[in-house]
């Protein structure tokens, strides 16, 4: 009773500072088999080879080991993990970045691509999940390129020496290693540069809106925004006037989306209705936020279904009640045209007219020109500009 009541408090000292818990196991073979009793599968994230899955191994252990778990298991996790109280240092992360199991509090990884990774891990022989041997290369890669940065031990770019890694490890052996091991040609030259651009060729970059917003901001990571934005000028100039609103799958019924699309006409004139082909709902679920496009309840996904193109208003209208220019630059640092913050007027008719559950995303919107720029360039192609 004592455990579980400090895992309680753990858990919401974790999500008052927007962190994850961390559980101090031991004996991990025992303690996966007790989760998976109890449905309960966490994958391990990365350098499953040196896994601690004996008390020799444990005993000499420094480093901690990251899972990826479904929403809404972090607190039966605590209580399991009272159990097997050790020196292993456990961190779980959940795929929408659930209260106490986020990454200072957002989702580790794009949340849609964290389901995808969970749904096609694979069970080892010695006990644990892990993941695929494509999902374990391209989420290390993901990783150091964006997460690690310069503790990575990998150049910026080729002309600049290559910091030391932040720990004992040799992240490019690593990288290396799961290349090959999944069939996987690495650019001839590593550099986080050049790691950045091979993601995005792959389909595996982080979103440009999610890359502005991560909380833990680095020298590499900046970089990389510069840039990424340079890149999209040239859209983003032809978008200066424009804003993007995606209506997803839980704006239930043709009804409420004509609510929606009513309330849009207030402050914006419709100038394009795109419905969403299943290839155009997948890149923009990999390249945008979009709320998470993860259902709050059951975990599952949320699809855009619809874009609406938009051009905005030559001056915006007043702002949502409630909201000083103040606390408008707090929350919604990244907005350049402040009519778009309409849609949390339609979120709450339409959920309010929708009824089961009041607090459903429903609607999603670009921020600004370079938002606006790329996601027309996801969803029409190079010649987005010749299509409206």
């Amino acid at each position: 009773m004592i455990q579980k009541l400090k895992n309680l408090m753990r858990h919401s000292a974790a999500a008052a500072r927007g962190g994850t818990v961390r559980y101090y196991c031991r004996d991990l073979s025992s303690f996966y088999e007790a989760l998976k009793k109890e449905n309960i599968r966490p994958v391990v994230l990365r350098w499953t080879r040196e896994l601690p899955l004996n008390k020799e191994l444990e005993q000499a252990y420094r480093d901690d080991v990251d899972h990826l778990i479904g929403d809404q298991q972090a607190q039966r996790i605590g209580r399991i993990a009272a159990r097997f109280s050790g020196p292993i240092k456990c961190d779980f992360y959940s795929v929408s970045g659930q209260s106490g199991s986020s990454y200072k509090g957002m989702p580790y990884y794009p949340p849609a691509r964290a389901l995808r990774m969970m749904d096609n891990s694979v069970s080892h022989q010695d006990g644990y999940t892990e993941l695929n041997e494509r999902d374990a290369f391209f989420s290390f890669a993901y990783h150091l390129c964006y997460h690690k940065g310069p503790l990575s031990g990998i150049a910026l770019e080729a002309e600049i020496d290559p910091p030391k890694p932040h720990s004992g490890r040799n992240y490019l052996e690593e990288l290396s290693r799961l290349a090959h091991k999944a069939s996987i040609v690495l650019p001839q030259i590593i550099t986080i540069f050049n790691l950045d651009q091979f993601l995005r060729e792959k389909g595996w970059a982080m979103p440009y809106d999610l890359m502005t917003r991560w909380p833990d901001r680095h020298s590499y990571l900046d970089a990389l925004i510069q840039r990424q934005t340079s890149k999209m000028q040239q859209d983003a100039q032809a978008a200066k006037d424009l804003t993007i609103f995606i209506i997803r799958a839980d704006c239930e019924g043709q009804e409420t989306k004509n609510l929606a699309k009513q309330t849009i006409k207030q402050r914006f004139s419709i100038l394009r209705e795109i419905s969403l082909t299943k290839t155009q709902q997948v890149e923009v679920m990999e390249n945008t936020r979009g709320g998470n496009w993860i259902e709050k309840y059951t975990g599952g996904v949320v699809a855009p279904v619809e874009a609406i193109v938009c051009q905005n208003s030559e001056s915006p209208g007043p702002l949502p009640e409630g909201l000083s220019v103040k606390k408008l630059k707090k929350r919604y640092p990244h907005v350049e045209h402040t009519d778009v913050l309409i849609k949390r007027e339609i979120r709450k008719l339409v959920n309010r007219q929708l009824g089961a559950h009041n607090d459903r995303v429903v609607i999603h919107a670009t921020d600004n020109r370079i938002e606006t720029g790329e996601m027309l360039r996801v969803l029409l192609g190079d010649d987005w500009t010749s299509q409206l």
